[in-house]
């Protein structure tokens, strides 16, 4: 008996491989794979490239969502039996289809059971062997969503006869096929657990659990003309919701805590006091201007712990690299170019010349690694962001390259550091459409761009990235007086657009609503505090921001919105 297994996928670099994986080593062979790719940039169709030849079709292209997805592996799949186990869903173990299939039955649907990343086996009321002899209770199981659609198998001429997933549902489209094949055919309700899925799915998220619900209720709308059961369901929905908020705010906490760590600790207690840090969250002291007059070098604050305080590994030539979100280590042009600036000031504060060789060494890969049009792309993201592109392009990054790169100008009086820091600027000004980083945009009635840290495809625009950048213009201006004019838009600008980064307790990290961290916030107000530097008028939103800092109301309040916003 052929198994046709669909796998849909968008933007999960980090979860695809073992989902491909899990499938290609089952034991149970007469297996047809079909991935539906739906225009991932993130490496995602470079790992499916990887295992083509034992893929029986796959395909990379925009689609109108999931159940869009789903029905271009439905419209591919042939075997007596389909499977939708998506990415991020793997078997239990690779002999799990194998022993599913010797308990088929002659039903035209057959559904397992699923095992969650929080240990919760779904559905876990099941009897031994439950059929459509018993129609109370699979309605009843319908009705309180108790199938998982990665653990069941549906034959290909159900879908023939009832057709396919529904475009108008973004979340319960299975939901929405169950409802139309319970009443039509048998169901065999198999109580052996057969996959794993992770609980951080597209209706698994707390701002979806609403419109998961209210889809199922159209849905209900369209299927029960029980009108008591309407009532019933309608005086059942707030109860509901609030068991859900409760239950999402307990796992996420849950989960926070069982993986809590030194970082997670400092994290929050930067709300409340400077008086911690540690890698990663370095309070940066602020450089007097009298010491920045007496030393071309220094910065407008000290990042020199980035260097001394670095303990990761470098490539064989010496080179900085970055522990990436999967695990292992890349380079990573931003974070490079950070290291090498806190190089030069690493030397600074102890004449130690190992910290020039290594920031020279550092400036001689960016000038070698330098792209035509003047950026360095990364390779590696953040797998939060989605959208994106691979490799993508850093305004933060091109600052941070263009400060260090100046240094070594400084030193050497080589032109090559200074016409490769020119041309670095130059591409802040490259627009988002033509794979650049800056973004005009309008929000809230102000209307301004800024150079995107993460050049996604919606406004991101985090704030201490675009600071960095504006830091770096000025100092490429006080060589170069052709690029006073930049400098001064930009100040400009940044003045527009600043008040859409106040909360009114608190700052926004970036213009998609994503509050700051407590160590972001004071980074924000040392930035602030260099800006003055170069413009008074940054004095007001320093203050503005340094009074928010120190309210213990609105620490507790910043500190609450964050939790809620990572919910």
């Amino acid at each position: 008996m052929k198994i046709s297994i669909v796998t849909i996928v968008f933007n999960d670099i980090v979860n695809i491989e073992k989902t491909i994986k899990s499938v290609l080593t089952q034991t149970y062979k007469n297996i047809q794979y079909i991935i539906i790719d739906g225009g991932s940039n993130d490496g995602t169709v470079e790992i499916i490239k990887k295992y083509e030849r034992n893929i029986f079709y796959w395909e990379s292209s925009s689609d109108q969502g999931i159940s869009d997805a789903f029905n271009k592996g439905l419209k591919q799949a042939d075997g007596n039996y389909i499977q939708m186990l998506n990415s991020g869903d793997t078997f239990l173990n690779n002999k799990s289809l194998e022993e599913a299939m010797s308990l088929f039955t002659e039903h035209e649907i057959i559904t397992f059971q699923a095992v969650t990343d929080t240990g919760n086996i779904f559905p876990k009321y099941l009897n031994s062997y439950i059929t459509e002899a018993n129609p109370k209770t699979i309605d009843e199981a319908i009705k309180n969503s108790m199938f998982s659609h990665q653990a069941t198998f549906i034959s290909k001429r159900v879908y023939q006869k009832v057709g396919g997933y529904n475009l108008n549902y973004k979340l319960r489209m299975d939901f929405d096929l169950f409802m139309r094949i319970q009443n039509n055919y048998n169901i065999s309700y198999i109580k052996k657990p057969l996959v794993f899925y992770p609980t951080d799915g597209m209706s698994s998220k707390l701002k979806n659990r609403l419109n998961f619900k209210l889809e199922e209720l159209r849905i209900i709308e369209n299927y029960k003309k029980d009108i008591f059961f309407k009532i019933v369901f309608y005086f059942k929905l707030p109860f509901y919701i609030f068991k859900k908020i409760l239950s999402a705010i307990y796992y996420n906490l849950r989960n926070y805590f069982i993986n809590f760590s030194h970082g997670k600790l400092v994290t929050i207690l930067q709300y409340f006091t400077d008086k911690v840090d540690d890698y990663w969250h370095i309070i940066y002291p602020i450089t007097s201007n009298k010491d920045r007059s007496e030393d071309k070098y220094l910065y407008f604050y000290d990042i020199s712990r980035k260097a001394t305080d670095y303990n990761g590994q470098f490539t064989k030539d010496g080179l900085y690299m970055f522990l990436g979100y999967d695990g292992k280590y890349h380079l990573h042009a931003l974070e490079l170019s950070q290291y090498s600036l806190a190089c030069w000031l690493s030397w600074r504060k102890s004449m130690d010349v190992k910290w020039v060789e290594k920031a020279m060494l550092h400036c001689d890969w960016l000038v070698n690694n330098q792209e035509p049009d003047g950026a360095w792309r990364i390779e590696h993201k953040n797998p939060s962001y989605d959208d994106l592109p691979l490799p993508w392009a850093s305004g933060m990054a091109q600052g941070l390259a263009i400060s260090s790169l100046l240094r070594a100008y400084m030193h050497t009086n080589d032109n090559k550091y200074l016409e490769t820091a020119k041309k670095a600027c130059d591409f802040l000004e490259l627009g988002i459409k033509n794979h650049g980083v800056k973004r005009y945009f309008s929000k809230n009635n102000i209307k301004g761009f800024i150079y995107e840290e993460y050049p996604r495809k919606e406004l991101n625009g985090v704030l201490n990235g675009y600071i960095s950048a504006i830091i770096a213009i000025y100092e490429l201006s006080c060589i170069d007086k052709n690029y006073k004019k930049q400098l001064d838009n930009n100040i400009f600008n940044l003045k527009i657009i600043l008040p859409l980064y106040d909360l009114g307790y608190w700052s926004y990290y970036a213009l998609d609503e994503n509050i700051d961290s407590g160590f972001y916030h004071r980074y924000i107000i040392v930035q602030l505090e260099s800006l003055e530097k170069i413009d008074i008028e940054f004095k007001e939103y320093k203050k503005i921001f340094k009074k928010y800092r120190d309210n213990r109301f609105y620490q507790l309040k910043a500190f609450f919105k964050k939790v809620v916003y990572k919910i």
